[in-house]
């Protein structure tokens, strides 16, 4: 009698073993020969916003704050919100350079926010001894933006969501931005460095948003 069970099993180990063996070859190495030959600059936004048939809502993620609570990022029930996330400080600056922007032309609208996601992928970081290291880091935070509505929070290595994030980051070096309407859903991205143009289409995408609410 065939045992088909077995025969999934090993068939779904070998799978497992496949993706394990691609990614351990592909490693770093191929991110800092990524970002060198790009600036980080892996794709170009778009002029327009995705439209909400084929917008795919932003992962369920469990972050912490700084002073250590966690709980479910919450993006739903606001205008427009500009999630900036990064797994290494390298990308900090490109984050600062959209959020600022972003921050300038839109401050002073209501329902718009900013989140600064820093995700920590090493499990060692994300033991408590290292993650007070980490919040101690955030300390100046407060007073970054002019807008009222704008966080820093972590997503720790393990946490619910995490896995589908870095699905979302094909390069952990560089910085990502992600535009999200009041349902929570992705209606614009935006990596690397900005460009004018880019800043231009992502604060006319917001006010689009802001103005018919979807």
């Amino acid at each position: 009698m065939v045992n088909f069970y077995e025969i999934f099993s090993k068939e779904k180990r070998e799978e497992g073993r496949k993706r394990l063996r691609e990614e351990l070859k592909r490693g770093h190495f191929d991110d800092f020969k990524q970002l060198r030959d790009t600036g980080g600059k892996l794709f170009q936004g778009s002029a327009s916003l995705t439209p909400t048939s084929v917008s795919e809502r932003f992962p369920s993620v469990v972050v912490s704050t700084s002073d250590g609570q966690e709980g479910v990022l919450r993006t739903e029930g606001k205008g427009a919100v500009l999630v900036c996330a990064a797994c290494r400080d390298g990308a900090q600056p490109m984050i600062d350079r959209w959020a600022t922007a972003f921050d300038d032309a839109l401050c002073d609208k209501d329902g718009v926010s900013i989140v600064e996601l820093s995700i920590v992928d090493s499990k060692i970081m994300s033991l408590w001894p290292f993650r007070r290291m980490l919040y101690a880091q955030q300390s100046g935070f407060d007073g970054k933006y002019k807008m009222d509505d704008a966080q820093s929070v972590f997503l720790f290595s393990g946490k619910e969501g995490y896995q589908n994030i870095l699905g979302m980051m094909d390069n952990k070096l560089t910085g990502y931005v992600f535009l999200l309407d009041r349902d929570g859903r992705i209606r614009w991205r935006g990596c690397g460095f900005p460009t004018e143009e880019e800043v231009r289409w992502l604060v006319s995408g917001a006010e689009t948003l802001l103005r018919k609410g979807t």
